[in-house]
């Protein structure tokens, strides 16, 4: 993965948090990325790790090229309320997954 442009990561992840309307608190929780770290990434103070990247890139559901701003060809495209659903799932349990797995499955 390169970094074409330093500043492209920061300003991507602040246009991610508003388009998705989180906080750099709620993106933290969300990514398991220490908010200091996030907080840093924002304001370049210091460069991403690739590990740092691929866990905010989770947290929004999106590749690390589509973050970079590299085009994406998706082989099946998320809509907002399915990727919030993805989300979601995420938390769950395992038992609890295998209960809607079950569900969605007679569907």
């Amino acid at each position: 993965m390169v970094i074409k442009d330093e500043n492209i990561c920061s300003k991507r992840i602040k246009e991610l948090l508003s388009q998705n309307r989180w906080s750099v608190y709620r993106l933290a929780k969300e990514s398991g990325v220490p908010y200091s770290t996030i907080e840093n990434i924002l304001k370049r103070k210091s460069a991403p790790t690739t590990k740092t990247l691929e866990k905010i890139c989770r947290a929004f559901l999106i590749s690390p090229d589509e973050l970079l701003g590299e085009k994406r060809t998706e082989e099946f495209p998320c809509s907002a309320q399915e990727k919030r659903l993805i989300r979601k799932f995420r938390k769950l349990s395992e038992e609890d997954r295998k209960m809607v797995c079950q569900i969605v499955g007679k569907l």
